[in-house]
């Protein structure tokens, strides 16, 4: 997965390390590299999480990652592990006929997920959880859930266990149910 010619390390990649290296791992982005707003554009399918991981991003007006509408944004596969993302964009996740979570699904048996200043927004699901669907604990603190779509219920999110928000927008969101 790691190409080691090119001496640079995608979003992708470092997810894989982090999957194979047991425990709580952090991907962070260059400050020098992620000055401007960049936008990462995924063409492989989802960002695939299978243990605890943090991702830090610069900001979310500095970094999106886009599905493109092709596949959801990420997906935490692990059988338990928090996910905790900060300082970036959700977009253009789709999941597929049936699956909840088109920007991010987080279904680990035990397991938190947790945003702060987070941007999760243009994303739609055939299911519930337009922009999230999270089946452990939520905490969202200072984030927007925007402009998500489901055809089941929770355009902007849908939760199975406790979900709370502090100084959090969620507006624009629509669902079939």
């Amino acid at each position: 997965m790691v190409d080691a010619g090119d001496s640079l390390t995608s979003l992708r990649e470092a997810i894989a390390v982090a999957n194979d290296t047991p425990g709580r791992d952090t991907v962070s982005f260059e400050p020098a590299v992620f000055s401007q707003p960049t936008v990462i554009e995924l063409s492989l399918g989802p960002l695939e999480i299978t243990d605890d991981l943090t991702i830090d991003g610069p900001g979310r007006g500095l970094l999106s990652i886009d599905a493109q509408g092709v596949s959801r944004v990420m997906q935490f596969v692990g059988a338990e592990g928090d996910l905790s993302l900060s300082g970036l964009t959700i977009t253009g996740g789709s999941s597929g006929a049936g699956e909840p979570g088109g920007g991010i699904h987080f279904q680990p048996p035990v397991g938190t997920l947790t945003l702060a200043g987070v941007t999760v927004t243009a994303n739609t699901s055939a299911a519930g959880g337009g922009g999230i669907f999270s089946a452990g604990d939520t905490f969202i603190d200072q984030s927007e859930i925007s402009d998500n779509h489901a055809d089941g219920g929770g355009g902007g999110i849908a939760s199975t266990h406790s979900l709370w928000l502090a100084a959090t927008t969620v507006t624009g969101n629509t669902s079939g149910s």
